[in-house]
């Protein structure tokens, strides 16, 4: 009943909310995706912010109530994370470096690549940040370490990157052959 009052009000980050306490993810990043495009508008709406928390993972954490709603799929994560990136991308890279993010490093950086470019300032931020991630130590006094890209995962990522780079530079330095 709630559901349709806000939709006729205007209030679509509220009816965003309510879904996703209802467990509809989905559909609040719909909403979320169509205020961030501008396809809907309601003034003082934080679609970016809200997409964030809830693709990041960090929305989940936050409160013990949260921590029912279920993991969105890796695919999931993806394709709702390319409006943000697009429009947003220093706040799209934040889905994919939150210490709650679930994504596998590979398929992070392989979407980054296609979204952002392969020499964009977003996949160089985000192969730091995985860099440092092979630095990091336990963190607080509970010795529980921070999600972030398990050490082999992070060197197989990183190495993977280094070879294309390093293929496409010896491809662009081969001289042309005739026939």
């Amino acid at each position: 009943q709630c559901e349709p009052r806000l939709h006729a009000a205007g209030k679509f980050a509220w009816l965003a909310r309510l879904l996703v306490h209802r467990g509809e993810q989905e559909r609040a990043l719909e909403l979320w995706a169509k205020l961030g495009r501008g396809e809907l508008v309601e003034r003082g709406a934080a679609p970016v912010e809200e997409t964030v928390a809830l693709l990041s993972g960090a929305l989940r954490a936050s409160a013990p109530a949260m921590h029912r709603l279920p993991l969105l799929p890796a695919e999931r994560v993806l394709s709702y994370s390319c409006w943000v990136l697009l429009l947003h991308p220093e706040a799209g890279l934040a889905i994919f470096t939150s210490t709650h993010q679930h994504v596998p490093a590979e398929r992070c950086l392989d979407h980054l690549m296609g979204v952002c470019g392969e020499g964009s300032l977003e996949v160089m931020r985000y192969l730091e940040w995985l860099l440092s991630s092979l630095k990091r130590e336990p963190c607080g006094s509970s010795g529980r370490q921070e999600r972030v890209a398990a050490p082999a995962e992070a060197e197989h990522v990183l190495c993977k990157w280094l070879i294309s780079q390093r293929t496409r530079a010896a491809a662009q330095r081969r001289p042309a052959v005739g026939p």
